[in-house]
């Protein structure tokens, strides 16, 4: 019997790091065992780490992809260029993106969104990574407001609009209730006000992160954030 797919599922993530290197390694020799053979290999994996080290030193005959859901829960793949994956810090960025794809919608299109309570996690992860980073500032809530104030230098005109955005993204980053009455939810515009909020914050301090960071290449994004 010819054997012409290989599919692993997620073959490291739950293991320690001694395992994970030798098990890395092992998949990477078969790998590079089958390259010349007409065998097709699928690996899946939740693990940034894993799909940088996987095939790292094969150049021809790989393609790598990101599984993704969009905002009315459908799934879809995207090929990841090969100048993204260079940087392996790039689930920072990856949100970063899914965020500002999000923030950029119009009005309709919010409108019909079905799955951007996923957003407010998305938010604060943004929002904590960059303010954990450079800031020692450990989480992005009210209680921290002050500091978060201080830090990205912002005025005073727009801390009841940082603090609105705080408690949105907050509290969509915990658990909700299954019994929540659907029209007592956070509506898509809110959510879609607080991520504006916060790529604001981020370009206000630093318009050069946010050009850096916008790996879509939309339009004048820093000078559309302005406006937010």
């Amino acid at each position: 019997m010819s054997v012409n797919s290989i599919i692993l599922d997620d073959p490291i993530t739950s293991i320690d790091s001694n395992n994970r290197y030798f098990l890395t390694t092992l998949i990477n020799q078969i790998l590079d065992e089958l390259k010349t053979q007409n065998i097709n290999i699928f690996i899946f994996t939740h693990s940034l780490l894993d799909f940088h080290n996987f095939a790292f030193r094969m150049n021809k005959g790989i393609t790598r992809y990101r599984v993704l859901k969009d905002d009315n829960d459908q799934s879809y793949i995207e090929v990841v260029d090969p100048n993204q994956f260079r940087n392996y810090s790039d689930e920072y960025r990856s949100t970063f993106n899914e965020i500002v794809n999000f923030a950029l919608k119009g009005r309709d299109k919010v409108k019909q969104s079905t799955n951007y309570l996923q957003f407010g996690n998305k938010c604060r992860f943004l929002f904590e990574t960059h303010a954990r980073t450079n800031y020692n500032i450990e989480n992005v809530t009210n209680a921290s407001l002050d500091s978060i104030m201080n830090a990205y230098e912002i005025p005073l005109t727009k801390r009841t609009d940082i603090s609105r955005a705080l408690d949105i993204v907050s509290s969509l980053s915990h658990g909700i209730s299954y019994t929540l009455d659907f029209a007592s939810e956070t509506s898509a515009r809110e959510v879609q006000s607080a991520a504006r909020t916060i790529l604001w914050v981020l370009n206000n301090k630093d318009t050069q992160h946010v050009k850096a960071m916008n790996m879509n290449n939309w339009s004048r994004l820093s000078e559309r954030v302005v406006d937010w």
